[in-house]
């Protein structure tokens, strides 16, 4: 994809950072790279897309295919419910919002790729997510173990969204942020 300083950067399928200010001639604001800032279709202008179904309102990520609960306290969002890792991994595997069936707790890049880096201190695009409960000092759960110790999970934190890890007990700040696959 050609950006405006001219040079190719490799990024379909990758979502954009958020980052729209150059800090450092070329750090991300001066590529802003990502799927959503070129269109790779007349129609594809829009990265995220709110769908409705029922009384379940979803947030869409067209750049990922996944599909993500726009408000956190709907049954794919364990609002203030913080658990244990294998209880959310549970609730996401058995729960049923929109009419799916077929939620899950996202992996660690699934997790990342819904962050905006240019928010602080809720790091989600609040027009898509901005019901979505978070507090100082907690974490979203992702699906992806640790590889040097698999009794811990990796986290995203709801303070800008910087990774982390907890044992799989929990500490009773971790939620989950369920995500279903549409493609």
């Amino acid at each position: 994809m050609k950006m405006k300083t001219g040079k190719s950067v490799i990024t379909k399928g990758l979502p954009k950072t958020g980052q729209s200010v150059i800090y450092t001639p070329g750090d991300d604001g001066t590529y802003q790279a990502g799927w959503w800032l070129g269109r790779t279709q007349l129609d594809n202008k829009e990265r995220y897309v709110l769908v409705t179904v029922g009384l379940d309102t979803m947030a869409l990520d067209r750049a990922t295919g996944l599909m993500w609960p726009h408000d956190g306290s709907d049954e794919a969002g364990m609002e203030a419910a913080a658990d244990t890792w294998e209880v959310c991994l549970a609730w996401a595997e058995n729960c049923e919002q929109g009419g799916f069936k077929d939620w899950r707790m996202p992996n660690i890049f699934e997790m990342f790729s819904i962050i905006n880096v240019t928010q602080y201190p809720f790091p989600l695009v609040a027009e898509f997510f901005g019901s979505v409960w978070s507090g100082p000092g907690h974490s979203w759960w992702t699906s992806t173990s640790l590889a040097s110790y698999t009794g811990a999970a990796w986290t995203v934190s709801h303070d800008g969204g910087m990774p982390g890890n907890f044992g799989k007990a929990g500490s009773g700040k971790q939620h989950l942020f369920a995500c279903r696959n549409v493609r």
